[in-house]
């Protein structure tokens, strides 16, 4: 959602934008700065500032990522997380019981699956295994 907004945002405000002047000042005993407004000495630099032009390809790719992450959303609400023989219904906010043998064996589920998959796991696995370690252990 907040995405949607900050893109909604970035596209209304990009045809008003236009060249603003840069200046860079450099003073004895003062870090370098960069400024819009003129320095109180004399600028080392000064240049245009054009934004860049909007992209079709970077916003037909953002679409497609939100468009992913939302069937990803979608996919995990039904699921049923179960940890150490309690289960938790992603839909409804039922809590998991707590224990310190479901986090050893949420942590020894994980370790295995991390092996059995090598380097090579999928950051959904490493994703679903971690949120199941949180889940168990908070």
């Amino acid at each position: 959602m907040y995405r949607g907004i900050l893109m909604f945002s970035v596209l209304a405000f990009a045809g008003s934008a236009s060249a603003q002047q840069v200046y860079k000042c450099v003073e004895p005993g003062k870090p370098i700065s960069y400024q819009s407004q003129a320095c109180p000495g004399q600028a080392v630099k000064a240049w245009d500032a054009v934004p860049d032009q909007d992209n079709p390809y970077l916003r037909a790719r953002l679409a497609q990522m939100e468009r992913e992450v939302a069937q990803r959303r979608a996919a995990q609400r039904p699921a049923v997380a179960s940890v150490g023989g309690y289960g938790a219904s992603r839909a409804t906010g039922a809590s998991i019981r707590i224990t310190s043998d479901a986090c050893e064996s949420a942590r020894r589920q994980r370790a295995v699956v991390y092996n059995a998959a090598g380097l090579r796991r999928s950051f959904s696995t490493s994703s679903t295994m971690d949120n199941i370690v949180h889940n168990a252990c908070k």
